[in-house]
């Protein structure tokens, strides 16, 4: 059985609504939502009606499902919380079989006020109970639409004593919460990772949480800013409290310590506003300049798909095994624009970095021998990538060795170059580098910065005019910029100091590329229940990272050949990222690397990406996807065209409904909706369309504009109108399939005559079109390539889908640029 609203989630209503239940099973049975939905709260039974046509669910294939709906009316219900469950029998002489277990796993639905508060008028009082008169509140922004209103709240350190180390003030308990996330330190080992946590109660006794979401019927988001003099967080108590935590360092900023709060309408995009609040901070409490959002170079990291060794060979590269890796991808047609050597590769002594040369007993010949080996071996390689960390390796450079000449200490073991020789190491490692043909660093363990003791530093070297993180962020940004053009990966960087002291002050050259930011923690190909957690916390850590517009968003590489490997694949593709594979070598999934890209007109396979962050559905902001809601929904968008991604993160099936809400189209427009999986189209003229997917299982939905027309009579008879609705569905083989269209337009010729003309930047054998329309045989359907007609045998039209597929590869393009292709309707003349 399968229940909308979902169990163990919790459903928003607003007073005076209709909720419509819908459950799905196998067999026939008797059907009831037990709930307290009602103005004194009372358990009773609502039975629901059995459904007679019959009922299309997506991922359903060779069995039907029963279905069974009902309504209740929220007139008298008044705001608050409320449950519901489902109990049914199959037979009257047997008892009741229960959804939940004993309350448990109910339903909670929550009722609002259906009437907007005017927001200027919302006091701090208002969300907050208990703060403390030591935290100063001022409102520093107000939207005129009314759906946002921030707060700046402050506290000064003049009744703080200047040997304390660490403090938490009382921010208040929250009043009317329903629902709150929020970002935390996940790592332990490296405070590096941000994961989510959700629950309906304030966590009890969390640290770190950064920042965190709240919820009053309303959104309340929380920002801690911290900066290189001081390093803020929020935490909660037993009793659901929340406070501002407060670790200054030596020098404390003359502003005190700071967080910023939205109230914003729940109509609103919490994402969107996020990057407001980001905006805020940057410019006006940091007095910096917010990087602005604008079209950067085109880059080989971005447009073609990669491949990375670490996964393949972790410590073990070499020369002899990175030969092995292309020689595989050129065997198996893997068309890899660039190749990242990880770790492994580098010369160390005790477990430091003691050379820039390459390990003379991994790659005997040197850096720049191997690149050029792999390169020639593979001439699709326009670029090679290396990894280091930001101290050079993961405990720092060796004191007893070439690294010598940079008067290298040992500081919380851990071998730092002190500040007079930091740039000079950069300046020289990466000029090495790119001298053996290096042309990207990934530089990993970043975030271990906050880990250093600088206390000791600053003892044994005297107070640097800047902290010495800072000169290692400079040093390698000055660096990256002269010798690789910007082009980067900031590798386990995701911790407070970098959002708001070195992320927030980075500004790109526009003529160079945008810098890469790993979304979070890495990719574990042998850990089962980390593939969920990987998908899961990458789309929800875009609440915070997508606001910074000068990175593009990194979630990792994947294996095309595992268990998992289309399930990380479609992730990928609208992830707004760079795609890159780490393969064994002779383990290649065709399927899942040709879903990736697509063949232009010059025959080169480009990488089909989205060019922003994916946005999270609505509903699946406040409802942990790994433990309560049924489906986690994530979306990006290529130009008119949206596509959804649905995974289930648990380990048995799950059900769920798709909406135009999904992909935060509210009204106006109409969408043809096609299902990657199961092949199946649909659109958003009929009711929510609902998916069933089966444990770890996923689904990629296209919602494609759709536009109405009228084949008229030809004829001059009286023959009836043909009511026709179009749409172009992209390129449906593959993952991100939307992404090639340049443009789809309507034109009407003539009368009885409806042309469909689509530009495309690639193509494949599997271009379609939502066409839905009574009366086929009154219609002939033809497809044309630059006005040249396309052989019928190319075009595949399945009148039962509403889908035609359209194959032109292997038509001669004679010098195009791009692919025009038009679809004609023709209304047919009736013989008399």
């Amino acid at each position: 059985m399968f229940c909308l609203p979902p169990l163990r989630s919790v459903t928003w209503w607003d007073s005076g609504d209709e909720v419509n239940f819908q459950v799905f099973g196998e067999h026939a049975c008797h059907v009831e939502v037990w709930n307290n939905l009602n103005k004194r709260r009372e358990w009773g039974g609502i039975p629901l009606r059995p459904v007679t046509e019959k009922q299309e669910v997506v991922g359903v294939k060779g069995r039907a499902l029963s279905a069974y709906r009902g309504t209740i009316r929220l007139e008298d219900v008044g705001p608050g919380w409320y449950e519901f469950t489902i109990r049914y029998t199959c037979k009257q002489e047997e008892d009741w079989t229960w959804l939940s277990d004993g309350g448990r796993d109910n339903g909670k639905v929550f009722v609002r006020k259906s009437t907007r508060m005017d927001l200027r008028e919302v006091q701090w009082d208002d969300l907050f109970s208990g703060t403390s008169t030591k935290l100063l509140t001022e409102n520093i922004a107000f939207d005129d639409n009314n759906q946002y209103k921030l707060w700046q709240i402050r506290h000064h350190f003049q009744d703080v004593p200047r040997n304390s180390t660490e403090y938490s003030i009382p921010i208040g308990a929250p009043k009317g919460l329903v629902q709150y996330a929020g970002l935390r330190r996940h790592n332990t080992q490296v405070d590096a990772f941000i994961a989510l946590f959700h629950h309906l109660m304030l966590a009890v006794g969390r640290r770190g949480c950064f920042p965190s979401l709240v919820t009053m019927c309303r959104y309340v988001i929380l920002i801690p800013i911290t900066t290189s003099g001081i390093n803020t967080y929020l935490r909660s108590d037993f009793d659901g409290c929340l406070y501002f935590h407060v670790k200054p360092d030596y020098d404390r900023p003359e502003g005190g310590a700071r967080f910023i709060l939205a109230l914003i309408e729940n109509d609103v995009d919490p994402q969107q506003v996020i990057g407001q609040m980001m905006r805020y901070i940057v410019t006006h409490v940091l007095q910096a300049q917010m990087p602005l959002e604008n079209d950067a170079p085109s880059s080989v990291f971005m447009h073609r798909l990669g491949y990375c060794t670490w996964n393949a060979f972790m410590f073990d590269i070499s020369e002899a095994n990175l030969l092995k890796t292309v020689e595989s991808l050129k065997k198996h047609e893997v068309p890899v624009g660039y190749l990242i050597i990880d770790d492994g590769w580098l010369t160390l002594k005790n477990g430091r970095l003691a050379a820039f040369e390459a390990d003379p007993e991994k790659f005997p010949n040197g850096l720049a021998h191997a690149i050029s080996l792999a390169r020639k071996t593979l001439p699709s390689i326009q670029k090679v990538g290396i990894w280091h960390t930001l101290w050079g390796y993961w405990s720092g450079t060796s004191l007893d060795s070439d690294m010598a000449k940079y008067d290298p200490i040992d500081i919380s073991n851990t071998g730092l170059i002190p500040a007079h020789g930091v740039e000079q190491f950069y300046e020289d490692f990466y000029a090495f580098l790119h001298d053996a043909g290096v042309e990207l660093v990934k530089v990993d363990n970043q975030a271990a910065l906050d880990k250093i003791d600088w206390g000791v530093y600053e003892e044994m070297q005297g107070k640097p005019t800047s902290p010495l993180w800072i000169l290692y962020q400079s040093a390698l940004a000055k660096a990256t910029n002269k010798h690789f053009d910007n082009h980067i990966v900031y590798c386990m960087a995701l911790t407070p100091r970098y959002f708001f002291d070195v992320f927030s002050h980075m500004d790109r050259d526009p003529h160079q590329p945008k810098a890469m930011l790993r979304n979070t923690d890495d990719f574990f190909p042998n850990i089962p229940q980390s593939h969920a957690w990987h998908i899961y916390t990458n789309a929800m850590c875009t609440l915070l990272t997508s606001a910074f517009p000068n990175f593009i968003l990194d979630w990792d590489m994947f294996e095309t050949r595992h268990a998992f490997g289309d399930f990380h694949a479609a992730s990928r593709a609208i992830s707004g990222g760079p795609v890159y594979i780490t393969d064994h070598p002779d383990k290649h999934n065709e399927t899942v690397v040709r879903g990736l890209v697509a063949q232009n007109s010059s025959g080169e396979w480009l990488l089909l990406r989205s060019e922003h962050p994916p946005r999270l559905s609505p509903s699946c902001i406040f409802n942990d996807a790994r433990e309560e809601s049924p489906l986690f929904k994530f979306y990006n968008q290529n130009n008119d065209w949206r596509v959804l991604a649905v995974y289930n993160l648990h380990s048995i099936p799950k059900l769920h409904a798709i909406t135009p809400d999904d992909v935060g189209i509210i009204g106006g427009q109409d969408f043809a909706i096609y299902f990657f999986n199961d092949a199946s189209t649909w659109s958003t003229l009929r009711r929510a369309k609902c998916v069933l997917l089966e444990e770890r299982g996923w689904e990629l939905v296209t919602f494609a504009p759709l536009s109405h027309h009228v084949l008229h009579s030809v004829d001059g008879n009286n023959a009836p109108s043909i009511k026709v609705s179009l749409a172009c569905l992209g390129l449906v083989d593959k993952y991100n399939g939307t992404q090639p269209i340049r443009e789809a337009n309507i034109n009407l010729p003539a009368q009885g005559k409806i042309i469909m003309q689509v530009n495309l930047q690639t193509i494949s054998a599997n271009l379609a079109f939502y066409v839905s329309l009574k009366y086929e045989s009154m219609v002939e359907l033809s497809a044309r390539f630059y006005g040249n007609d396309i052989p019928q045998s190319r075009i595949h039209w399945d009148k039962e889908k509403e889908l035609v597929i359209v194959d032109v590869v292997g038509i001669a393009m004679e010098g195009k640029d791009n692919f025009v292709i038009e679809l004609c309707l023709n209304r047919k003349r009736m013989d008399v």
